[in-house]
């Protein structure tokens, strides 16, 4: 047993160290052992497809968001594991009661066994569970955070926005912001293009005498501003310290043409919100 014990450490050791070494330390040994389990399906359907040869249809993964978002079911080799090694425990149970015909000859081999049976049990309930959080439920390609500060309005008040995705922004609201579910939240770039989206709040966690943290999702039906939002964070822009004025239906602008006397190099540049009378290409 301490022969065994000691080759198998030995072995061990050096393969998660080499594991290491190779990833850079990007991959620590907890997380890449649970990731295993999570690709487990992915692994065993692309070792077993070399047992039918021939030609295979290629498939495209879609690039579209779900309809609906909802949690990803785990996959059934995952659960079939499961149920598998509760089973051998159960079992191993039985056996040391002496209710099974199975007798253990050699105890440490069995106890040994029964401690990775123990292990393998643990991380398939963790890949189970990451799997089917809601963390990671389906359209979540547009749940990519960006870190971005800036001064915004959320419903026509200053707010200081913490980060922001195709999906939602967390924003600092002060404690003038009403407590209600609607909201609208204007923004603009420092290239000048405005944004006006209309959000639903998610959740609100009291800041102290600050204000609070507003979890704010965009409404359906948004497609144009978020394009421009997607554009302006493409562009690498930040979002201005200024707050972008709202424009009102049948509101009069200003003229940007010459005057008299003025010759077109001198004329003023043309308000931000004249962004919004350009179609998105």
């Amino acid at each position: 047993a301490l022969t065994f014990a000691v080759a198998f450490a030995v072995a061990f050791s050096l393969q998660r160290l080499a594991l290491a070494l190779l990833s850079r330390g990007y991959a620590p040994i907890g997380l890449a052992t649970l990731f295993e389990f999570v690709r487990l399906h992915i692994t065993m359907t692309a070792t077993l497809s070399y047992l039918h040869p021939g030609e295979r249809t290629f498939q495209v993964t879609a690039k579209e968001g779900a309809d609906v978002r909802h949690r990803n079911d785990a996959p059934s080799v995952l659960w079939m594991l499961l149920t598998l090694s509760v089973l051998a425990t159960v079992w191993f149970a039985f056996t040391l009661a002496g209710l099974t015909p199975v007798t253990y000859s050699v105890r440490w081999a069995a106890y040994g066994a029964v401690f990775w049976t123990a292990v393998n049990t643990t991380l398939l309930v963790t890949a189970i569970a990451r799997i089917s959080s809601d963390r990671f439920a389906t359209d979540r390609r547009t749940a990519v955070r960006h870190e971005i500060a800036g001064q915004i309005l959320v419903d026509l008040l200053p707010a200081q926005l913490v980060d922001i995705s195709m999906a939602g922004a967390l924003v600092h609201a002060s404690g003038e912001t009403p407590a209600r579910t609607n909201h609208k939240m204007a923004l603009y770039f420092e290239e000048g293009i405005p944004i006006f989206l209309r959000c639903v709040e998610r959740s609100r966690v009291s800041v102290g005498a600050d204000g609070s943290m507003l979890s704010l999702q965009f409404a359906d039906g948004q497609d144009a501003q978020i394009a421009r939002l997607a554009v302006g964070l493409f562009r690498g822009g930040a979002i201005s310290g200024s707050t972008p004025a709202p424009i009102v239906r049948g509101e009069s602008r200003p003229s940007t043409s010459p005057a008299p006397g003025e010759t077109p190099r001198q004329s003023a540049a043309p308000r931000p919100h004249r962004q919004l009378e350009k179609p998105l290409r």
